[in-house]
């Protein structure tokens, strides 16, 4: 059965980041403590979708990365600069002393004279470099004085909200069944890693709010359902690079994964060695 209250707070907290989004044309996404999007990225800033058409996104996923470890390990709030010159703001999610993951808000510049940057080791073309920086000029420009306050709102009333979400729902019927609920997620996973899998849809799908089922997984199995699914992905990518007959990029298409970079850093992260030298050891055996 349905805990009513709970999700009327789980809708109130998306209408919420709707609000932000219109009034001050900030996007607002929801991270789990590995840096993975718990709700889709809801970012359309021309600016920052073109990174991603030019493959530079993955500067992105690190930096937010580092900075979810940061906010989570000091349980801290944070302004900082994206590798492209763009303000961020991240906060944690905190339930019964606990962070469970960060808020991230941004994709904007700041009245403290922001400007267009690229990494180091950036090399692209002249074209796209004019591009990006023309885009770049169209973000708004929001008051510092304003980004702090969405910091502190983010910090306490988007937390507030969540954990009494919580708090409802531990007291609710549900929280006695959640081993099964667990349980029948994880059967789902392991039927349907290969595909696209939206946490959000996931826990609508179980009947569940959102930020108490991956906290709960996390609880019982030890992993974040993203490092499950990935766990998953990654020891199936084994048995098909031990078959000659697929590529690399075909290896990563059929395990779900989008994109080859993110899925060479996780395997080496997770075996010690990339795909490519995998299978050349393979060959030399």
């Amino acid at each position: 059965m349905k805990n009513k209250m709970a999700l009327y707070n789980l809708k109130m907290l998306k209408k919420l980041r709707e609000l932000i989004t219109e009034f001050m044309d900030v996007y607002i996404v929801f991270l789990d403590t590995e840096g993975n999007f718990i709700t889709p990225d809801i970012g359309k800033r021309k600016f920052c979708l073109k990174i991603a058409e030019f493959k530079l996104n993955n500067y992105c996923d690190k930096t937010n990365f580092i900075w979810t470890k940061k906010c989570v390990n000091n349980n801290q709030p944070y302004v900082y600069k994206c590798p492209f010159g763009l303000t961020e703001i991240i906060t944690p999610i905190v339930v019964n002393k606990k962070v469970i993951g960060v808020i991230l808000a941004g994709q904007i510049r700041s009245s403290q004279k922001d400007s267009f940057i690229l990494p180091k080791d950036v090399n692209i073309t002249s074209d796209k470099f004019f591009k990006l920086r023309e885009l770049y000029k169209e973000i708004p420009v929001v008051n510092y004085e304003k980004i702090i306050a969405l910091k502190d709102f983010m910090l306490y009333i988007l937390n507030y909200i969540i954990e009494t979400d919580f708090e409802i729902v531990m007291k609710s019927k549900m929280s006695k069944d959640i081993l099964h609920i667990v349980e029948e997620v994880k059967k789902f996973i392991d039927k349907n890693f290969c595909k696209e899998i939206d946490i959000q849809q996931l826990a609508q799908e179980f009947d569940i709010p959102m930020y108490y089922l991956t906290h709960m997984f996390h609880e019982v199995v030890g992993r974040s359902i993203s490092n499950y699914i990935n766990n998953k992905r990654l020891n199936y990518s084994i048995q098909l690079l031990k078959d000659p007959s697929y590529t690399i990029k075909q290896v990563v298409s059929i395990c779900g994964f989008n994109d080859q970079h993110y899925f060479n850093k996780m395997f080496k992260k997770e075996f010690g060695i990339t795909p490519g030298q995998f299978r050349k050891k393979l060959v030399s055996k």
